[in-house]
């Protein structure tokens, strides 16, 4: 079973939840955080009280995999659609817990991500981004899938609609790629969103965080990216510590673009 989590709060959040409820998604009486649940097929739909990035009980839906509809926000404001695993390579600034990765099923975000791409509405960026934000303390896999990045896209019922159709095209769809981890790069993850059609990427490490990033942080992120890699790609554009990250992934193999 796959739960979509929704919350209440979240404007973009309930936008993706209302059109979910259109295709067909029934109540039941079951109930998480005093919202009944809504079923179709293996796949149910969960609202919660907390803020999206402090969710709570999750693991209690029993759940093969989450998937978080959630806002993205930017200064810039620029519309777009972006998906990412959750984790704190440092400090937990926004939810989860300091220096702790959550769970990812990197096949699952690619199958999303390669949805997105037939995206149409040509003011609207696509792309991966970088592992970021809480929550972190589940055991489930999950990562986010968000509109932004402004109120106005928060509210577009048609970009809402998109996002909820390349969710469950891509939950059904049972393509495979070489699962990878990703280090370097800015947040937006531009090298590996282009390389996402020929790999998994699970956990990603930006360029800003990697002064983060000692055994314990490279043990999460390949333990907890599913299914567990045995590679990992490089955006080595400005990196300055090249040597210090080979003997940190010395069991892996290294691909610098």
């Amino acid at each position: 079973m796959i739960a979509i989590v929704f919350a209440v709060d979240n404007i973009a959040s309930m936008n993706m939840f209302e059109r979910f409820l259109e295709g067909g998604f029934r109540q039941t009486e079951k109930v998480f955080q005093s919202y009944p649940l809504y079923e179709k097929e293996d796949i149910v739909l969960a609202r919660c009280k907390q803020h999206i990035c402090y969710l709570e009980q999750l693991d209690d839906l029993g759940a093969e995999q989450i998937i978080v509809a959630s806002s993205h926000k930017s200064e810039a404001g620029k519309p777009s659609f972006t998906i990412h695993s959750t984790g704190n390579f440092g400090k937990n600034e926004l939810g989860g817990n300091a220096r702790e990765l959550s769970y990812t099923n990197g096949q699952v975000i690619r199958n999303i991500y390669l949805q997105m791409l037939t995206n149409e509405m040509t003011d609207y960026m696509v792309c991966l981004e970088q592992t970021h934000h809480g929550p972190t303390q589940f055991k489930t896999p999950m990562c986010f899938v968000e509109l932004g990045s402004s109120e106005k896209q928060w509210n577009d019922q048609n970009a809402a609609d998109f996002l909820v159709d390349c969710i469950l095209k891509g939950l059904k769809t049972n393509e495979k790629a070489e699962s990878v981890i990703g280090v370097g790069g800015n947040h937006y993850a531009s090298l590996f969103s282009g390389l996402e059609r020929d790999y998994a990427f699970g956990h990603m490490c930006p360029k800003y965080s990697l002064e983060n990033l000692d055994e314990t942080m490279v043990g999460q992120m390949a333990s907890k990216t599913m299914p567990e890699p045995k590679k990992v790609i490089f955006d080595d554009k400005g990196i300055k510590q090249k040597s210090r990250l080979k003997e940190l992934f010395s069991g892996y193999e290294m691909v610098f673009r």
